[in-house]
């Protein structure tokens, strides 16, 4: 195995580890904890509200940890002790979450258990930018899918981990936080040169510049249609829970462990997308493209979603799985290959990895006070409004010729593409 390819493999599997307790725990952790100290039908709002808290916290992490970044406060050429100081505070807070007595001590415990590996996220996705050839030739795609892969990892480790591993309760909370540590400290002690090198990068023309103008036109519509469609996958990723608890207990009579099946296999279907699809010819030329298309295939696996029954749901699962898995890979190559990018990567980094998270304090404050007053409409509402905020960003992508050309030439169809 090469050294290029093996560093990938080593990034996306520390991301997945950074990712765990926000991806996983939040979607399936969390509402069974929530569920167990509330014990009424209104439970779905009060887990709304803890994890809008616990996902404002991951935005603030990811934002907050590229701009220390880029103004080298942590994270510099050779840092070896930052990374293993946030695998301890993740295990750490992922073993006091369970001792919550309260749904408000939930909140505050939920959201500093957050932090930490909201901070790794970032450090550990700017040294996976950094590497040599990460952002020209076949190693865009590489470093795009092992970004965009990370996530949908977490939830699948997190599932498989879960049922693999008999304990029940609280213990396994504990279980996912070890884990996520172990794997956050997988990408190994950095060397100098593996960090962003701002200094290195050619100096940006003027913000009056029309290139520059049209460059951050395109981010700005990149980051508002990332927005957008996540707001549609955490929509999903909220719903799939209490979905499911809604089902007749004739039909399913363990919701909690058929929700972990779903999950399980949304995540699969969106790990082989976020591997296989870029690498098709005439869809690696176009990540444009490729996010107006899963944005709206989101779209419709949310129409459908309220009114599915078992079999229905599994298949809205595996339809919003490939869609996650599509639009992550083609958000982080349009990213990497543009130049503007190069200043201030961090950040940008940051940026882009909070877009997906800032849904998810949106959705839940949304949904608090419909599911509420009423759990099944209520939530249907927030789906139905979840589709077309997903459709919307997709058009929102896909919308300009003139930017389609100019972000589609940055995806580069090199031979070889193995990742």
């Amino acid at each position: 195995m090469s050294r290029p390819r093996l560093r990938t493999e080593r990034d996306t599997i520390a991301l997945a580890g950074a990712w765990m307790p926000s991806v996983f725990s939040t979607s399936i952790l969390l509402p069974q904890q929530v569920e167990a100290l509330v014990g009424a039908p209104q439970w779905p709002a009060a887990y709304a509200a803890v994890s809008a808290v616990g996902w404002l916290t991951v935005v603030l992490g990811l934002t907050l940890s590229g701009f220390l970044q880029d103004t080298g406060r942590i994270g510099g050429d050779g840092d070896r002790r930052t990374l293993p100081l946030l695998a301890l505070l993740t295990a750490a807070g992922s073993a006091l979450v369970p001792t919550a007595e309260s749904v408000l001590g939930l909140a505050v415990l939920w959201a500093a258990a957050m932090l930490p590996p909201a901070f790794a996220v970032t450090l550990i996705s700017v040294r996976a930018a950094a590497r040599p050839g990460a952002s020209s030739g076949s190693g865009v795609v590489a470093t795009a899918s092992a970004i965009g892969a990370s996530p949908l990892l977490a939830m699948l480790g997190g599932s498989v981990v879960v049922r693999a591993v008999t304990i029940t309760g609280p213990a396994r909370s504990v279980l996912i936080g070890l884990f996520s540590a172990g794997l956050m400290l997988v990408v190994g002690r950095p060397s100098v040169g593996d960090q962003v090198a701002n200094r290195d990068a050619v100096p940006l023309p003027p913000v009056t510049d029309p290139v520059v103008r049209g460059t951050m036109r395109r981010h700005a519509r990149l980051l508002a249609g990332v927005a957008l469609v996540d707001t549609g996958t955490v929509a999903l990723s909220f719903a799939i829970v209490p979905l499911v608890f809604l089902l007749p207990r004739s039909v399913v009579n363990d919701p909690g462990g058929y929700a972990e099946l779903l999950v399980l296999a949304a995540a699969v279907c969106a790990l082989i997308a976020v591997w296989t699809v870029p690498r098709i010819v005439r869809l690696r030329e176009a990540p444009v493209r490729l996010f107006a298309m899963s944005g709206l295939a989101m779209a419709l696996a949310l129409a459908v979603g309220p009114f599915a029954g078992t079999r229905l749901l599994a298949g809205v699962a595996l339809v919003a799985g490939i869609a996650v898995g599509t639009s992550n890979a083609a958000t982080f190559g349009v990213f990497l290959t543009d130049p503007a990018s190069h200043a201030r990567r961090a950040t940008g980094l940051g940026l882009l990895n909070a877009m997906p998270s800032l849904p998810a304090v949106i959705v839940p404050v949304v949904a608090v006070p419909l599911l509420r007053g009423a759990p099944v409409s209520g939530l249907a509402i927030v789906m139905l409004s979840a589709a077309v905020a997903a459709a919307s960003g997709a058009l929102l992508v896909g919308a300009g010729a003139r930017g389609r050309r100019a972000v589609s030439r940055g995806w580069p169809a090199t031979r070889g593409d193995r990742g």
